[in-house]
């Protein structure tokens, strides 16, 4: 008889607590910068207090969204490739909301993460560390101009052919003129695959860095007409093979 009443009142206890939770009602818009089609921004709403859960919504092509979550404590993470995420924190939703209208600044398509392939001429921001694998080549366009974040650095551990030319220089630079990029850095040193590595720096310029290094063990690289300039650190090469060259180069103002 105590087994059965004990079991009542669990079941009536736990009942309770799910008749408790309360569900509210949050809607909003959030724009993109300088885009008429906003359906691709992820909005994330992680629960704080008085736990711990997680929430997501897409907003229509306008920009506006609702969804159904249970009250509470939440940040609201707003995120888009290419732009600057929005993060707002500790909103209390204890009852429905409308959100302040959000807007995500696009900050325009740029180069991250892994690449390969060809880099074709123009004008691209990198705004995280960008990286060419082993066994990947990468071929960069006569005229074309990399534009580094502040702390970002560029490491080539494939192949790499950057071929400007004497009227049109490949550019390596900073989005900021008052900050450094960390600097260039190619390590074929990993490259033991049974093939050379072929590292191809033709009239480029590398300026407002922090570092050039090259470390070439079993690989072959020809560095021509090369303007490293107004850099806050050295110049390191290391290589062991006989096809390596680097002439008709300048090095200034570092």
């Amino acid at each position: 008889m105590r087994v059965i009443i004990f079991m009542l009142v669990m079941l009536l206890s736990v009942n309770e607590s799910h008749a408790q939770v309360k569900k509210v009602f949050i809607s909003g818009s959030v724009t993109v910068e300088n885009l008429d089609d906003c359906s691709d921004v992820s909005i994330i709403f992680n629960k704080t207090v008085p736990d711990e859960k997680e929430y997501s919504v897409s907003p229509e092509v306008n920009g506006k969204f609702s969804i159904e979550i249970e009250e509470g404590i939440y940040d609201v993470a707003f995120t888009r490739e290419f732009c600057e995420d929005v993060l707002l924190e500790d909103i209390n939703m204890f009852d429905n909301k409308i959100l302040d209208d959000v807007t995500l600044i696009y900050l325009g398509e740029y180069l991250y993460g892994s690449i390969e392939g060809v880099i074709e001429a123009g004008v691209y921001d990198v705004r995280e560390d960008l990286i060419v694998e082993s066994y990947k080549q990468l071929i960069i366009e006569p005229g074309t101009t990399l534009k580094f974040a502040e702390g970002v650095s560029f490491r080539v551990e494939g192949e790499i052919v950057a071929g400007g030319t004497e009227s049109e220089r490949i550019i390596f630079t900073s989005i900021d003129p008052d900050k450094i990029w960390t600097g260039l850095k190619l390590d074929a040193e990993k490259a033991d695959y049974g093939k050379d590595y072929n590292i191809i720096l033709e009239y480029l310029t590398i300026e407002k860095s922090n570092m050039f290094s090259i470390s070439a063990y079993d690989a072959i690289f020809n560095i021509d007409h090369l303007i490293y300039q107004n850099n806050h650190g050295g110049c390191q090469i290391s290589f062991s093979g006989e096809d390596c060259y680097l002439k008709n180069s300048i090095f200034t103002g570092n």
